[in-house]
């Protein structure tokens, strides 16, 4: 609808209420594979996304909405039958009296969609955060899709090259350490295994050798190393950004945007996935004359946040400190650190205490986002023992933020 009117050079209004919108708030998790998924394999992964996906589907269409609220929806039996008339719909031809009754049924319908909702997401807290968030971000979002990015494909192709070259350079040394194929899970589990590693890439009753898990344990053994440079080398070579079919007549590229696309309520996007590029990829947008491409780290705003919502006044303080991990560590280790240690500012602590920093940072945002000591003891390579005793002390330092 947006594009439509931005076509036209007509301005959409300011105030908006996306039916849509409305309804994945109140449905958000639903879904889950951590819900739905019944079989802990990668046959039940498939099986639970594939799940979630048709139920969520079903659940936001317009006609399923109307039945929930019991609001006549007086196209249901012909509305895919009309959506499709749309699609194929020859240009500058005519619409029919049928296409043009039901374009005005649907916009009836979701203005009547209106009241019922407003007060089905009051009743559950969160009429203001959809009238001050959610609702606004529809344009943005919309406008996101709409202008697009407009991509630097010469210095990309040059990337890619250097890319392929050191990607057939990596895959010979690792050949050569017995790994011939980095990309299969089997063969990565079976050559860490021979090496004696597997323990440390175990994470809940699986083994994974993502990004994340690879970084955390290069230094175990050089060819960790290899393997994630290798990948790195990979994501270039297959990089979407790069491909002819997403750019425009325009030269720019248009990514699809879906406002709370994932089930934790995270932006997701698409065709191509601009929100998982790599630092050094992110070099290739050009940004408009005039304008520049910036960077924004929200540092520590997760402890920020629970201090606040929690009204924990000790985190709150720590959190005001400077940087709140360090401050959190010269509490929790104060009767084994000298007076020097305790002292010292909460940056100049970082520098030289990240040891003693790093498990503070895990367990906050362990407690924040509900990682177990199983969780804990794999990311600090201890065990789970010593994981849940470390849990336990470091969660009487902060008595509101427990209790939730």
């Amino acid at each position: 609808e947006w594009f439509c009117l931005w076509q036209l050079g007509i301005a959409p209004p300011s105030m908006i209420w996306d039916t849509i919108i409305a309804e994945k708030t109140m449905y958000l998790g639903i879904d889950h594979k951590s819900v739905t998924q019944k079989e802990n394999s990668l046959q039940g992964e498939i099986d639970a996304k594939e799940s979630a996906d048709e139920n969520s589907k079903f659940r936001l269409a317009l006609v399923s909405c109307c039945l929930r609220y019991g609001i006549e929806y007086r196209m249901a039996g012909d509305k895919e039958r009309l959506q499709k008339s749309f699609l194929d719909h020859p240009d500058g031809d005519p619409f029919s009296n049928e296409q043009v009754n039901y374009s005005a049924e649907d916009a009836i319908t979701a203005a009547e969609l209106y009241l019922p909702q407003v007060q089905a997401v009051a009743q559950k807290g969160l009429l203001h955060h959809l009238i001050s968030t959610e609702m606004p971000w529809v344009t943005t979002n919309a406008r996101m899709v709409w202008t697009g990015l407009r991509i630097d494909s010469e210095k990309g192709e040059k990337a890619k090259t250097v890319s392929q070259t050191k990607a057939d350079s990596l895959r010979i040394q690792l050949k050569e350490l017995g790994l011939d194929n980095a990309n299969s899970h089997d063969q990565v589990e079976a050559f860490i295994g021979k090496l004696g590693l597997l323990n440390h890439f175990l994470i809940k009753g699986k083994y994974s050798f993502d990004k994340k898990q690879i970084k955390k344990n290069i230094d175990l053994h050089p060819s960790i190393k290899l393997i994630g440079d290798l990948r790195q080398s990979i994501e270039w070579e297959n990089m979407q950004l790069l491909d002819s079919i997403f750019i425009g007549k325009s030269g720019r590229v248009h990514p699809n945007h879906y406002q709370l696309g994932a089930a934790t309520g995270r932006q997701t996007c698409t065709a191509p996935n601009v929100l998982a590029l790599s630092r050094f990829q992110r070099n290739l947008i050009i940004p408009a004359p005039g304008s520049g491409v910036g960077e924004v780290d929200l540092s520590q705003i997760e402890p920020g946040i629970a201090g606040a919502v929690y009204q924990d006044q000790n985190l709150i303080d720590l959190y005001n400190s400077g940087d709140v991990y360090s401050a959190m560590a010269q509490m929790f280790y104060s009767d084994e650190l000298d007076e020097e240690a305790i002292n010292l500012s909460t940056m100049e602590f970082k520098d030289k205490y990240s040891d003693l920093r790093k498990p503070m940072k895990v367990c906050t945002l362990g407690i924040i986002y509900g990682l177990s000591p199983h969780g804990l003891a794999s990311q600090l390579n201890i065990t789970e023992l010593e994981a849940a005793a470390l849990l336990d002390r470091f969660k009487k330092m902060f008595p509101a933020l427990e209790q939730h």
